[in-house]
C-alpha cells in the first residue's frame, strides 16, 4: 500500500513539474536542472565513503523521512520539469546520500517510470503526436537494447570505479550544458 501512495505522489510530482515548465522560461530550468547535476557530481567525486568499521549504515529513509519526501518532491518536479529522468538527477543525488551505486541506479530507473509516463502525457498534449511516433519507436527499441546489455554487465563493472565514473561525466555534461549550448 505504500508503494502505490509513493508512485501516485511521484505522478503528482511530474504533473506538477509539467505545469511548471509552462511558466518558467526554458534558460532557468536548463541552468537549475545542470547545476544541481553539477553539484551532484562533485558532492559523489569528493564524497568519502566510510568503511564498515567507520559505522557506515547508509542512509536510512525512517531517519529522514521528512528530509526524503521534500527531496522526492523537488526532484520529482525538477524531472519533469527539465525532462531528465531519475538517472540524470535523483541517482547522483541517492549515491551522495550514501546508497549503493547499483541500488541507485535501480531506484533512479523505476522512479524513472512514475516520472515519466505522466509527464510525458502532459508534454504530449502540447505538440504534435504523429511526428514524435518514429522517434518514440526508436527511442523505445534502442533503450530496450540498452537496458538489457547494462543490466547483464552492470555486476562486471567495480562499484568504487562506476561511482566516480558518473561523478566525472555528471560534472562534464553539467559544465558543457552550461557554458556551451
Amino acid at each position: 500500500m505504500a508503494k502505490i501512495q509513493s508512485n501516485a505522489y511521484t505522478a503528482c510530482r511530474a504533473v506538477l513539474g509539467v505545469r511548471l515548465n509552462l511558466i518558467i522560461p526554458e534558460s532557468t530550468v536548463k541552468i537549475l536542472l545542470f547545476m544541481v547535476v553539477l553539484l551532484s557530481g562533485i558532492s559523489i567525486l569528493l564524497r568519502k565513503d566510510q568503511t564498515e568499521e567507520e559505522g557506515n549504515k547508509g542512509y536510512v529513509i525512517s531517519d529522514h523521512l521528512a528530509a526524503t519526501m521534500v527531496l522526492g518532491f523537488v526532484t520529482g518536479m525538477i524531472c519533469a520539469l527539465s525532462g531528465a529522468g531519475g538517472p540524470v538527477l535523483v541517482m547522483p543525488l541517492l549515491v551522495v546520500l550514501g546508497i549503493g551505486i547499483r541500488t541507485a541506479v535501480g531506484v533512479a530507473l523505476f522512479n524513472s517510470v512514475f516520472i515519466g509516463i505522466p509527464a510525458c502525457i502532459g508534454y504530449m498534449m502540447q505538440c504534435d503526436m504523429k511526428s514524435l511516433l518514429p522517434v518514440m519507436a526508436a527511442a523505445l527499441v534502442f533503450h530496450g537494447v540498452g537496458v538489457s546489455f547494462g543490466s547483464r554487465n552492470a555486476v562486471r563493472i567495480n562499484q568504487n570505479f562506476l561511482k566516480k565514473g558518473i561523478a566525472v561525466f555528471s560534472i562534464l555534461i553539467a559544465l558543457w550544458k552550461l557554458f556551451f549550448s
